[in-house]
């Protein structure tokens, strides 16, 4: 008897992006894993877009193509993908729709996931095409950590490069426990909601890195990420937000404890930093060393 591997459902939210949807499309296309399906949702795009994946996923049942009626946003949007990506199979992963996987990217995930039972989520190594030229970036810090305080603090001190977890793929039903994501309390509602996401999935179990280029990410104008502003209003409110979601997550007294002190400091260093006083305490601190 042949063994079915695992379903895995990719969710692309799709907006304005007829300059490289096809190159997305297709890098899912190629891949070696046989047991995949594909949602797409359209947030009402004014160009091109959507007649250009019509005709690439004509005749092929594995993508579906939802055309939003009103423009919902991208958090909206991708959680009207997730909703209904969590009773696809077991499996999933969110592709912006400018990004593209290597024809490896869902079996080698995938195998990782199925040799580790207590990881929730496995993520590769990332090439980065921006203004700059091309970079290889890795995610080490975040790799097998058991511990789940431990994984906490590496999340919510934002660990160098956090973000390439992101781009991975996660066990459908840890998911289920934590849609929708959430738009920040106030600053940029969208503002780095990625962490708020990998946060909530740090609770449930380890993620694995796998230590191949298995992702390409383009960071073009019209990228979402370039359009946020890095300001300390939209920093704290993330960080708000972040604060708010774990206090409705299954934590223990002490972990509820822990974690929110961790995100206390956060508050009270950037708000030093707003006030100015940072200057003043690196001198004071000299001063007391000399």
């Amino acid at each position: 008897m042949i063994e079915i591997p695992p379903r895995v459902t990719a969710c692309i939210p799709s907006y304005n992006s007829e300059k490289f949807i096809e190159r997305t499309l297709q890098s899912i296309n190629n891949q070696t894993y046989e047991n995949f399906r594909v949602l797409i949702s359209d947030d009402c795009s004014t160009d091109n877009t959507v007649t250009l994946i019509r005709s690439f996923i004509k005749n092929d049942d594995r993508f579906t193509l939802f055309e939003q009626k009103k423009n919902l946003g991208w958090i909206n949007n991708l959680n009207f993908l997730l909703e209904k990506a969590t009773s696809q199979g077991k499996y999933l992963f969110i592709l912006p729709h400018d990004d593209c996987i290597d024809f490896d990217y869902i079996k080698k995930l995938t195998r990782v996931l199925e040799d580790n039972q207590t990881a929730v989520l496995s993520f590769s190594d990332m090439e980065v095409f921006h203004f700059r030229g091309k970079t290889i970036m890795t995610c080490q810090g975040l790799h097998g950590i058991e511990n789940k305080i431990d994984r906490m603090r590496k999340m919510l001190n934002r660990e160098k490069r956090w973000w390439l977890a992101y781009r991975g793929i996660v066990r459908s039903e840890v998911v289920r426990t934590v849609i929708p994501l959430q738009k920040n309390l106030f600053g940029h509602k969208e503002y780095s909601m990625d962490w708020i996401w990998l946060i909530k999935l740090s609770l449930y179990g380890k993620f694995i890195r796998v230590p191949e280029t298995l992702y390409t990410k383009y960071f073009g104008d019209n990228n979402i990420s370039y359009q946020f502003k890095h300001t300390s209003w939209n920093y704290l409110g993330n960080v708000f937000t972040g604060s708010k979601a774990l206090w409705h997550s299954p934590l223990t007294f002490y972990e509820q404890l822990t974690f929110q002190k961790m995100i206390f400091v956060l508050i009270v260093k950037r708000l030093i930093i707003v006030s100015g006083m940072s200057t003043a305490v690196k001198w004071l601190k000299a001063k007391m060393e000399t």
